[in-house]
């Protein structure tokens, strides 16, 4: 069959790829077009095309280049199944990766929908379940080496982690800033929730809803005790260490707005 050439410039119009891309994939032997001795013209036909489309199959299923060139060159038929499965397996992860950010999209849109609309206020509400690291104590962060290498695990979990103050309900005066995690998204997430993490049961709670200017240094454990009598007056008792979630503070107009979810135990 007498094919039609074409030159790099029409055949790069034609794939819709640049000319630097035809050069890299001519470099990695994915497109070994036909060169003209006398003046250096590279010259592409229908072939080429064909293995253009099938690199390009392969690069969009998440190959890299290189990888591409070596399944298109050099690989028997089990050693590209064994490929695609790999990339199965990373594509499954990236996925779930993706399904979790836009969960938690949502989880911090109803955060900030709750101080828009609900300001002020308390409501009964499940708090789900959390894993947690003490990291600061009483405005100090805790020098321990295991600690910091389960922090260093956890940041590299964002946007999946909380800031949250710890107050165990027996020791009021004792605090701890903290990382949290959601458990079923720690557990999704396969990440090392052993000690020195803590679990925090689901529990029914009392939540109060605040989000104020406010510059005193000690303004939480005077909201609380205040926000404590509101629950007592309206029946509730304490039934649980108490966890002030945060990380939803406004800077509007260069001011800032104090915004808290105060997740209060009670009995059921």
């Amino acid at each position: 069959m007498n094919l039609k050439k074409y030159k790099i410039s029409e055949f790069s119009k034609l794939m819709g790829v640049s000319l630097k891309t035809l050069k890299h994939y001519e470099k990695l032997k994915i497109l070994i077009p036909e060169v003209d001795e006398e003046n250096n013209y590279r010259y592409y036909n229908f072939y080429h095309g064909g293995r253009m489309l099938r690199s390009k199959c392969f690069t969009n299923l998440g190959f890299t280049v290189k990888e591409t060139s070596h399944i298109i060159n050099d690989k028997g038929i089990d050693e590209i199944i064994d490929c695609l499965q790999r990339q199965e397996a990373i594509n499954a992860k990236e996925l779930l990766l993706l399904r979790l950010r836009q969960e938690r999209i949502e989880e911090i849109k109803q955060r900030y929908m709750l101080f828009r609309d609900k300001a002020n206020t308390w409501m009964i509400a499940d708090r789900k379940a959390y894993y947690f690291i003490k990291h600061v104590q009483n405005g100090a962060f805790i020098e321990d080496e295991k600690t910091w290498n389960r922090v260093d695990d956890l940041i590299k979990c964002q946007p999946h982690i909380t800031e949250i103050f710890y107050y165990p309900h027996k020791s009021m005066t004792e605090n701890f800033i903290a990382m949290g995690i959601y458990a079923e998204t720690a557990e999704k997430l396969k990440i090392d929730v052993s000690k020195p993490m803590l679990y925090l049961k689901e529990e029914k709670c009392f939540l109060y809803i605040y989000s104020d200017y406010n510059e005193e240094e000690e303004y939480i454990l005077s909201l609380l005790n205040r926000i404590l009598k509101i629950m007592e007056n309206e029946g509730f008792e304490l039934s649980g260490d108490i966890v002030v979630e945060g990380g939803f503070d406004q800077y509007p107009n260069g001011k800032r707005v104090f915004q808290k979810l105060i997740w209060i135990p009670i009995n059921s």
